[in-house]
Order: C-alpha cells, then structure tokens, then sequence
C-alpha cells in the first residue's frame, strides 16, 4: 500500500482546510457496503465517505501540501481519541499544548523539518478546523447523524482504519503521472477493486487528457465501481446551498474517457445529457445520476 511513487506537493495560494459540501448522505444508497479501495480528493469528508462505503484502504490525495499534512494531524489526533468529542476538543485553544505533545510524538521518527511543518499547519488550521468540526459533528438529516463525526460508528471505522495503517496521505496530481498510478498498482497488487473514486468538484480545473485517461485506467474496478463528483452550476438543482452531486459507474466514466470528443468535464455531461444516460429526475433533490438506477433513501 505504501508503495510507489507520489506527485510533487506544491504549495498553493488557498488552502482547503475544510469542505463546503454538506450533502454528502445522497451518496450513501450508491456506496453502501462497497468496501475495496476508497481514493478521494479534499479533507475530512472523505472520511464520511470511506465509512459509509466501508472501504477497506484509503487513498487520500491532494496537489496542496497542507491538505495532506492536515490529514496527517486528524491521523495522530483520530488515534489519540477514542470518540468524536474528544477528538473535536483536540481542536480548541485550549488543547493546543497537548495537542502539538500529540503530534511530536507521533511524528518524532520524521526530519525535524517536516515534524515542524505538521506542527506549523495544526496551529495555523486550528481555529478554521474547531470551526467546520462543530458543524460537522452537529450535523443530521432529520434524526439521522450523516458525517464521520455526528455518527459514532462511523467515528470508529475511520479511526479504526488509522490505526490499523490502512490509510495512506499523497500528494496526488489527478493529471500526473505517479500518485494514481501508484494507487492502481497497489490495488492490484492486494487483489482488490478500486470501489469508489470521489472526485469533489476537481475536474472544473483541467481537461481529460492522456495522463488522466492513462490514470483512470490504472484505478481497475468492476461493476460495483463509482466515481462521485460534485458540480457547482446555477444550471443544475444542489442538494444544498452550493452544490449537486452525482454518481456514475467507474466503467461508464473510462468508456467515455475514451472518446475524445469528451476532452473535459462539461462536454462529457453534455453528451450524456444528449444520449439520455443523465438522469437529473432521481426522486433526491440535487442528485444526479449517469447510466445508473436510482435507489431508495439510505
């Protein structure tokens, strides 16, 4: 699993600390029970997604350095607190002290540089974290908790998963040439299908092209695969304030992949549309499906 090359981390000028897709629950129906291999994009929302697909590794990538040093904190914090609360008071100031023993601890077998820097985005993130935490842990549809930290089971797969080291933190250029790679070789290497592919709104930033497609081929899954992705277009209906969310087959997506009259995001939704496979009448406010049935409520 730790195995293979990654993408060069850069350093950008915003730095997503948290995410502000909230409806993530209308995916459950679609991922429940797929376990396999996770690989996802962003911060803590792909812990909501990995527990309700019961994933058995996860891949957790991001071009940003501070996304994935972020993750490296929630692993030192996620295994030193045995339930939501206490890991969402690892958060506030007044924890600060015992937070950072925490993470020097944990890190303490990395170059001082690199320990420092982890250190460095806890404290810088602290506030912007204790802030999106509370919602999060806060956060029901009705009477139903719906993220990692507002469900208690879920809480435990994903911490569970930290402490069993089936987690790993990339730097990861969906365009680049090793970290997708690198996950697909691992994949197939422990004979287990890449389930779910979560993409956030990531493909708004580049075209489809061969090093892509090339990386989407290496991700080999079957036919219980997903890809996931979130559109941000006052086009289409959003499940919350911001955003729609939508679910295709991994197979459907690398098929068109392979047209090349689909060179980016909008042209392969627009033709989807044109064939009929894109169903935005799903029964779920803001859910979008494509070449896929619609399924009841999780």
């Amino acid at each position: 699993m730790l195995a293979g090359p990654e993408d060069s981390l850069i350093e950008t000028p915003i730095h997503y600390m948290k995410s502000n897709e909230v409806r993530h629950d209308v995916f459950f129906p679609y991922v429940a029970g797929k376990g396999g291999v996770y690989v996802g994009v962003g911060s803590d929302q792909n812990y909501t997604l990995a527990a309700a697909a019961g994933s058995e590794l996860m891949f957790l990538l991001d071009i940003d350095r501070s996304v994935v040093d972020l993750h490296r904190c929630y692993e030192a914090l996620i295994e030193a607190s045995p339930d939501p609360k206490t890991l969402f008071d690892r958060w506030t100031a007044g924890a600060v002290d015992e937070s950072v023993k925490i993470l020097e601890a944990a890190y303490a077998g990395l170059p001082e540089a690199d320990r420092k820097r982890i250190v460095r985005l806890y404290k810088a993130a602290r506030e912007t974290v204790y802030i999106h935490l509370d919602r999060v842990y806060r956060r029901h549809q009705g009477d139903r908790p719906t993220t990692w930290m507002s469900n208690p089971e879920m809480y435990q797969y994903i911490r569970d998963m930290f402490l069993a080291d089936r987690v790993r933190m990339m730097g990861g250029d969906l365009t680049g040439p090793n970290s997708l790679q690198s996950v697909g070789a691992a994949a197939r290497a422990l004979n287990l299908p890449v389930r779910v592919v979560y993409f956030s709104n990531a493909e708004e930033y580049f075209d489809y092209n061969k090093q892509f497609v090339a990386n989407v081929e290496a991700l080999v899954g079957d036919e219980e695969s997903l890809v996931l992705r979130t559109i941000y277009s006052k086009k289409w209906v959003h499940a919350d304030q911001l955003w729609a969310y939508q679910v295709q087959p991994l197979s459907d997506y690398r098929t068109r992949l392979g047209d090349r009259k689909n060179r980016s995001r909008n042209p392969m939704l627009r033709y989807a549309e044109l064939d009929g496979t894109l169903n935005k009448d799903t029964g779920v406010k803001g859910l979008s499906l494509i070449n896929l049935a619609p399924r009841g409520a999780g």
